[in-house]
């Protein structure tokens, strides 16, 4: 499900979101030099608060869910996975947020101890995943999904 790709398109979409704020963070601190220069106060105010009010929405709107995203995709990389084979009892309708990532919560019943599990599946990664009352195989990453291997019956003992 998750790919090195992944990985370098969420890279490659920060430098460009950073670059492009960079580049307006520097037009606005001129603009802002530029009004102390010339003793102009109104412009000065306007320019400060307005370097200001981009630097933080540019940040924590714009920059920080593809940092998390793709601190996400390094945890996923690094941190040991498990096995889980069991029966999808539910999948829910909506996403919500986890870690950064938008995901619909999964319900298993997990054969070997009977007992259920709740792991999020990435909602862009949602094609063909199996429906309600299939037996699965999902190799999971704390809670998240990584793959997918839908079995017969037989095999999930």
């Amino acid at each position: 499900m998750y790919s090195e790709r992944d990985y370098s398109e969420i890279s490659h979409r920060i430098r460009k979101k950073g670059f492009t704020l960079g580049i307006l963070l520097i037009l606005i601190l001129g603009v802002y030099i530029f009004s102390f220069l010339q003793r102009i106060k109104w412009l000065a105010m306007v320019s400060g608060v307005l370097l200001f009010a981009v630097a933080c929405f540019g940040f924590t709107f714009v920059l920080l869910p593809d940092i998390r995203y793709r601190n996400f995709l390094v945890d996923l990389s690094t941190r040991l996975t498990q096995e889980i084979k069991g029966t999808i009892l539910s999948i829910a309708e909506e996403a919500e947020p986890q870690d950064g990532v938008m995901v619909f919560p999964i319900h298993i019943l997990q054969a070997s101890d009977q007992d259920d599990h709740i792991v999020y599946l990435n909602s862009a990664k949602a094609d063909g995943f199996p429906p309600v009352g299939s037996n699965v195989v999902l190799q999971c990453c704390g809670r998240h999904i990584l793959k997918i291997e839908v079995v017969d019956r037989s095999i999930l003992v």
